[in-house]
Parts: C-alpha cells; structure tokens; sequence
C-alpha cells in the first residue's frame, strides 16, 4: 500500500512536470535550480561540512558526528550529466548521509554540453586517483550515485579495472543508466508513467548525442552493459517499476549475476526514478535508505561476521521492517522475488536468525498490536481483534491466550490492576 506522503508527492509532479532542457535551454534549467536552493538550502544541521580539492577537483565531506574514521562513501551526482554539482546534490545527500553514519564526498564534474564525454568520467577517475594517492584504502570506501551518476559510477568502475587499480568495497546505485543505444522496452513502455524523465523531456538517444557525439554509444564507458563485468565489488541496484530506466537496471543486474557477482536488487513498486533521494518526502524513500545505510555500513564496518552472514542479517532485517510497517501487506513470495532468493530458502533464513517462520511474525505482529491497544485504548475487545484482521473470534481468543497465557479480558483486567496499583504507591511515597 503506497503512502499518503507518496500520493500526493506524485500528483505534485503530475500537476508541475519536470522542465525540459530542451525546450528552455540547460542554462535556464540551471538557473531554476540556483533559484531552488537559495530557497531549499537550510545548511546541514549536526554535521560537518569541508570543502576541498581531491586530485584537482572541488569537492565535500559531509561528516556525521561520531563517524569512523577512514570509512568513506564517494557519491557521483545525476542530472542528465548536464545539471546538479554540490550546492543541489547536498540539499537531498545530507538527509542520507545522516542515515548512512559515515563520513560522504560529492563533488562537482564538468558538465555537458559544454563538456562532452570523457570530460565527466575523467574527473570522476581524478578524483579516485586521488583519494588513493592521499593515503585511502578502496576496501574502505563505498562508490554510490543515482540515474546519471550511477552511470558513470559504473563506468569508472570498468575503467579502474581496466587500469589495474584498486576497486572499492561495494557500490550502491539509484536508476542507473546501463545502455544508450536503443530506446526499446521499458524507455518507451513506461515512458507515460514516468514522473521524472517524462517522454517529452528526455529522449536517452538525443542526449547521448549531446553527451558523447562521435562516440559508439555502446562503448562500455557510456554503457557499461557491455563491459565486462566479472570481478566487480559487490553491488546494491535500486529500480523503481514506473520509470523509464527500469530495464537498464534489471537487464544489468542479470548479466551482473551472470558474471558471478554479488547483486541485491530492490524493486520499488510503483515507484519513481531515483525515488530514494526523496526520503524527505515520503516514507517509502525512507524505507530505501535506511536499506541503502545497512548494506554500506555492512561493507565498511567489519563486525566479525563474514559477508555472506551480514548479508543474510540485511534480509531478513527487511522481512522484520516490512512487517512492522504494514504487516498486513507483507508478502514473503514478493520479498523473496525481490532478493532474489528462493522462498524455500528465504523461508529458512528467516526461521533460522529468528526462531519463527514468517507466518508466525506476522501472527505475534499482530497480537502485538491487539496487546498494545488493550492497554492503550478503551475500544472493545472485538473491535480491538477486527481492526487487526481477526474475523473469527473463537480463534483469536485461543492465539490471543497461547501467547499471552490469559483471556484478552484478564489481560486488561490485571494490566489495569498493576496500573492503579502503581499509582497508588506513587501517592504514598510522596
């Protein structure tokens, strides 16, 4: 079930679309969102903020307090490859660090089409070159980005493959860009659902052309498709089901896997491009970051578990989250798909961290919430049961009383006897 917060952030986009550069220009474009942070722009409140130059070029740290040292996520900005730089990328990145706990650099690349391709990807590649030359370990950094900053986060994975240099420890990707060749499938089958990059606004083709003229769009450095993927870091791909970059992430993900690489896919149903960097909006993106924030920290803070383990740990943690959010809807078919685990197996991984298979989370979820509104409320008890999906009372007083070891009346009763006798003790001791 989608949230209040996210409908109505969907119609707000319906009713005011994304601007088209093409229509307005890239400068104006950009001018818009000059405009939007001197009015968005509250700073970074509880944390630190460092400008600086890596490898010559101009980037910052946002640093949460308490933050490991030596631990680092690099995050490479989207916007077409043509918008956004660090004033923009900090008014969505610094509500995710926050999550993250550890101590992120974005930083700004020449943009087109003043600067065609290879001119981002090269600042991107200086900028790694020297976070290494500074005495940086790649096992202690995290690569992540969104839509076209995914892009070229993948890119410059292959190209410091290709240069023999050290990979980072895991990548983390938004609605990447993976091929730029041809418009088929998703590009234009979801394009009418598309709230961001709306058929009329972005045609991937003609910005390939403005992005990379003269080269062969299916150059693995424009799309890493076609690279050779084998040996990459282990990977975390984000896509949500209503946009138009949606086969480049599922497409992507297979031949990743194909090549032997650790991939988690999360599929956001009905969601939007890029939608986590919306976590200030609606509690889905929310959901997705705080997912986002498990998987690099499992990365970069060893707790003595071996990576399959605290792998195993992130999903079942997502069963439990799903549960406590809308248990009603948790669907162990769908999270199982979406993990691209069995459900055989996922079943038992989830018994084996928790004691209980999935079906008994959900019955003692919902118990849970009965109990708590017993004590809470007033409301009557089969109300109580009803509101929580009980329709058959014999057989909620019997799971009511396995659990519990007492009628759901004898629960109240007694809970309101130690109540009233606490209060009665506070008055004597004063």
């Amino acid at each position: 079930m989608l949230s209040l917060e996210f409908l109505q952030f969907a119609d707000k986009l319906r009713r005011n679309p994304c601007d088209n550069p093409r229509r307005i220009g890239y400068a104006a474009l950009r001018q818009i969102q000059e405009n939007r942070i001197l009015s968005e722009d509250c700073g970074c409140p509880n944390m630190a903020q460092t400008m600086t130059h890596i490898g010559g070029i101009k980037a910052e740290w946002l640093t949460p307090p308490g933050a490991p040292k030596e631990k680092a996520v690099i995050y490479v900005h989207g916007g077409g490859w043509s918008l956004g730089g660090i004033r923009q990328t900090r008014l969505f990145l610094a509500p995710m660090v926050q999550q993250f706990q550890i101590a992120t650099l974005h930083f700004d690349y020449r943009l087109m089409p003043e600067n065609p391709f290879p001119a981002g990807l090269d600042d991107c590649f200086s900028l790694y070159q020297g976070l290494l030359k500074e005495g940086w370990q790649a096992e202690n950094l995290v690569l992540a980005g969104e839509s076209a900053g995914a892009n070229l986060a993948l890119a410059l994975l292959l190209r410091l493959k290709e240069a023999q240099l050290s990979l980072p420890a895991a990548v983390t990707l938004m609605s990447p860009i993976t091929f730029m060749d041809t418009m088929e499938g998703s590009h234009r089958e979801l394009a009418d659902l598309d709230l961001i990059l709306a058929e009329d606004s972005f045609i991937l083709c003609d910005v390939a052309r403005l992005y990379a003229p003269g080269w062969d769009k299916r150059h693995p450095w424009l799309s890493p498709l076609y690279g050779d993927l084998e040996g990459l870091p282990p990977m975390q791909l984000f896509a949500g089901t209503d946009e138009l970059l949606f086969d480049d992430t599922i497409r992507f993900y297979h031949k990743s896997r194909l090549a032997g690489n650790q991939v988690e896919l999360i599929i956001g149903d009905h969601m939007l491009h890029s939608w986590p960097i919306f976590m200030r909006d609606f509690p889905e993106a929310e959901s997705a970051v705080r997912t986002m924030a498990a998987f690099i920290r499992s990365h970069l803070l060893h707790d003595g578990q071996d990576q399959e383990s605290r792998y195993e740990d992130r999903l079942v943690k997502a069963a439990l989250e799903e549960i406590e959010q809308n248990y009603a809807q948790a669907n162990l078919s769908k999270l199982a798909a979406i993990y691209n685990q069995t459900l055989y197996g996922y079943s038992k991984l989830i018994k084996k961290q928790t004691g209980y298979n999935f079906k008994e989370l959900l019955k003692n979820k919902r118990l849970s919430i009965v109990e708590r509104q017993l004590i809470t409320t007033e409301k009557s008890i089969k109300n109580i049961a009803l509101e929580a999906g009980y329709e058959n009372m014999t057989h909620f007083y019997e799971l009511f009383s396995e659990k519990y070891g007492k009628t759901p009346q004898k629960y109240r009763a007694d809970f309101r006897v130690k109540q009233n006798f606490a209060k009665s003790d506070n008055k004597t001791s004063k």
